[in-house]
């Protein structure tokens, strides 16, 4: 059984301590911060949802002007994406970067970043805040944070001495250092303490922030179980060693009951000589290795050969060493929390998340689920590198049973019932030829597991208004593979970003119904502490992947209960390893996936859309049951474009929503986007002959033998809407300019045509 410390400590003394003075002026009123309760985020007493992005916040200056003029330019962009939140980073080092000080307008950086988030909270837009928890940095000097002398010379001196390897793991030692956690959260109390000047309020106490993270893929677990520990200076290994051996005292007392429990131990091994190894871990490592922070050990094992892994010890010994780790990390997780809401009214009542990631392992999911909510993330590809392949050198999701992972899922399962559940990172890596699809799949598994956040990767620094790269901030060549972060930027893709936009309406309206019976897998310590779980995938046991392949067909929640000891699934389930998947997919009635044919529909009361291969079976017309129909679909590529959308493929994605949240019938406004895809000049791509095996990330397997050049070349769609809902609407198409192309008043017959001969980016609709 889990054994955590939940009482808080000194830390909180240490926190409250730093606490500025809060402001003379009253704090706004409880319904303006979004409030997590029971499992959804709530503004004012309504549900909201949010769809948003990454990177650009704050802008680059404007060309030629105040560089404040660019916040506005870059605010609209981003709400004419869909977008209703930012996930933000370097605002805590920005501040410390200033000390806190700026004369308002000066236009220094932290004046811009306080600017823009006083522009983004007039808007209505809302910030999530990425590690705002995370910042530690010691000093020699912070040695008496806590009251500990007899350890402060040590101290002090490790971390003196520590080199950069060891320096890397000081943020995993803080789980079980009482002074790293203490640095932590006074750093964190000084960031939540500073005042923007342009909102009057400390950071702590604004409500424009609505997520804050302590870390970010952290990947605690994943560091302890690989050894990273080892990488610490000496007396960090040691104080590990001690608190390895005051579990196991505590849970087993003497050496016999150890003895009996993992079926012997090694010579010399004892609780009370405090020399038992702290294995298995992930892989073998030399016995010394293992506990050369311990003189007895280190006697004993220094120059043995032997190595030791887990096929080395009763499984026994593995449960316990997982069980050790979780406790550390919950318990260190729970404090900084605890600490962290008393620095402000936003603190207090908005989201607060451990970290985010890792996505298929149950120790992780264990803190997630004790946190306020759930945060994971997921990438996938859209090549091949099969030259069998039909669509070689690209592929659709939509023409195989759904999944949105490389490999493991990170995404789709780990829904915990009661939790709010965020997306904190998504994205198809460059180029895709079919990534047009990619935001409905998205809608699909969000809508069908009532998500409430979903944050897109990356726009990639922002759009350059400065005009220091271009004239035209808005025009530049499509990702193509690169650093990691790179090939996943959307900031120029007109295509994406039209489809983007409307499924983030779609799905921040709530008019997608949830899946009514999602099937609960409930995992108890068995296989939580398996020590199998050390390895990545290894998770959850043989049965672990059918979770993906249920969410999609009934939704899916998760449990790690550490009080019992065995599995438990309640509801239907698709068998990973079965020979029947179900086609169509639809688990309501407004959603239909067909992996067969190779397209996803939605209709809803607020909006109906279509993604996917149009083909012989469904001809030229769809007929939505909310009354919308797409009809008269054409195609039109630009000449010289490599790999067009063929009038054999008929691959498109057309939609219309509402923006306001209500029906079509009854909104003052809606969007329409009608997409395909598009390309760089001379963009060519072959499968790499040099690679070899299966390719497990975005970037693997393929080769760019030319990354091409803009003008970007499309395939535009052209097609008529006809809804009844939108007889009488004023309809606005704008370019990726957002230039207007054509104006008008919808008839009463309620049809729409869009031409494609016109570079539309999105159609406007007002009543």
């Amino acid at each position: 059984m889990l054994r955590i410390a939940l009482i808080v400590p000194l830390l909180i003394a240490v926190c409250a301590s730093a606490i500025h003075a809060q402001d003379a002026q009253p704090l706004p009123p409880d319904s303006e911060y979004v409030i997590p309760k029971d499992g959804d985020l709530f503004l004012n007493g309504q549900r909201i949802r949010f769809w948003g992005g990454i990177g650009g916040f704050p802008p680059q200056g404007m060309k030629g002007d105040d560089p404040k003029a660019s916040i506005a330019a870059a605010l609209d962009r981003y709400q004419a994406y869909g977008f209703n939140m930012h996930r933000i980073w370097g605002y805590d080092g920005t501040i410390r970067g200033q000390n806190g000080r700026y004369t308002k307008g000066d236009n220094s950086k932290l004046d811009i970043y306080d600017a823009t988030i006083a522009e983004a909270k007039k808007r209505g837009y809302h910030l999530w805040v990425g590690s705002a928890g995370k910042f530690l940095n010691p000093k020699p000097q912070d040695a008496g944070i806590i009251d500990d002398p007899a350890t402060a010379e040590a101290w002090a001196e490790a971390v003196k001495n520590a080199d950069e390897k060891g320096k890397r793991q000081f943020h995993v030692a803080a789980a079980w250092d009482a002074r790293f956690e203490a640095i932590i959260a006074r750093n964190t109390t000084e960031f939540l303490s500073h005042t923007n000047q342009y909102t009057g309020l400390r950071v702590g106490d604004d409500p424009v922030f609505a997520i804050w993270e302590l870390n970010n893929e952290q990947w605690w677990i994943v560091h302890m179980v690989s050894g990273h520990w080892q990488q610490l200076p000496a007396h960090f290994q040691q104080t590990l060693m001690e608190r390895w051996h005051a579990y196991l005292k505590g849970k087993y007392g003497t050496d016999e009951k150890l003895r009996e429990a993992w079926m012997g131990l090694l010579p010399n091994e004892s609780i009370e000589k405090g020399t038992i190894l702290l294995a298995p871990l992930r892989g073998q490592a030399p016995a010394a290795a293992l506990n050369d922070a311990n003189p007895l050990a280190t006697a004993k094992f220094e120059g043995e050969p032997t190595e030791y892994g887990r096929d080395d010890f009763a499984p026994g010994r593995g449960r316990d060493v997982n069980e050790f780790f979780a406790g550390l990390l919950l318990a260190h997780k729970q404090r900084l929390a605890a600490a962290f809401k008393t620095n402000g009214k936003a603190a207090r009542l908005t989201t607060l998340l451990h970290d985010t990631g890792i996505g298929y392992n149950g120790i992780a999911q264990l803190m997630h689920q004790n946190a306020d909510a759930v945060s994971h993330c997921a990438y996938i590809g859209g090549w091949t590198n099969d030259t069998q392949h039909k669509r070689y050198p690209w592929y659709s999701g939509l023409e195989e049973y759904p999944s949105i992972c490389m490999g493991v899922p990170w995404l789709e399962h780990n829904t915990v019932e009661g939790k709010p559940y965020f997306v904190y990172e998504t994205q198809i890596g460059a180029p895709a030829k079919y990534r047009a699809e990619f935001p409905y799949r998205l809608v699909f598994l969000a809508a069908t597991n009532d998500w409430d956040a979903v944050c897109w990767h990356t726009m990639s620094g922002g759009y350059d208004w400065s005009g220091k790269k271009s004239d035209d901030p808005l025009v530049s060549t499509l990702a193509f593979p690169g650093h990691a972060a790179y090939q996943f930027t959307y900031l120029y893709d007109e295509v994406q970003l039209s489809a983007m936009a409307l499924a983030g309406h779609l799905f921040r309206s709530g008019q997608l119904k949830p899946a009514p019976s999602p099937t609960k897998f409930i995992y108890g310590a068995k296989t939580l502490y398996d020590p199998e779980s050390m390895s990545y995938a290894g998770s959850y046991g043989k049965n672990g992947l059918d979770m993906r392949h249920t969410t999609y067909r009934y939704g899916s929640r998760i449990q790690i209960d550490p009080t019992r000891q065995d599995d438990e699934v309640q509801g239907p389930t698709v068998r990973m390893n079965g020979w029947i998947y179900p086609n169509p997919l639809q688990p309501t009635d407004q959603m239909t996936y067909n992996h067969k044919d190779g397209w996803l529909t939605f209709s809803a009361p607020g909006g109906a859309a279509f993604t996917g291969f149009l083909g012989k079976e469904l001809g030229n017309t769809l007929t939505f049951s909310n009354g919308v129909t797409i009809s008269d679909v054409k195609l039109k590529s630009d000449p010289g474009m490599n790999y067009p959308v063929t009038d054999e493929e008929m691959y498109v994605s057309i939609g219309v929503a509402s923006t306001d949240g209500k029906p079509l019938d009854e909104c003052a406004s809606a969007i329409v986007s009608a997409v395909s895809t598009s390309h760089n000049t001379g963009l060519e791509v072959i499968a790499d002959p040099d690679f070899k095996g299966t390719p497990g990330h975005a970037w693997q397997g393929m080769k760019i033998t030319s990354r091409g050049t803009t003008p970007v070349l499309f395939t535009r769609v052209g097609c008529t809407i006809t809804s009844k809902a939108i007889a009488g609407m004023t309809y606005t198409m704008r370019d990726w300019h957002w230039k207007v192309i054509q104006e008008g008043k919808i008839g009463p017959d309620g049809a729409l045509a869009i031409s494609a001969d016109q570079p539309v980016f999105i159609i406007e609709l007002k009543r």
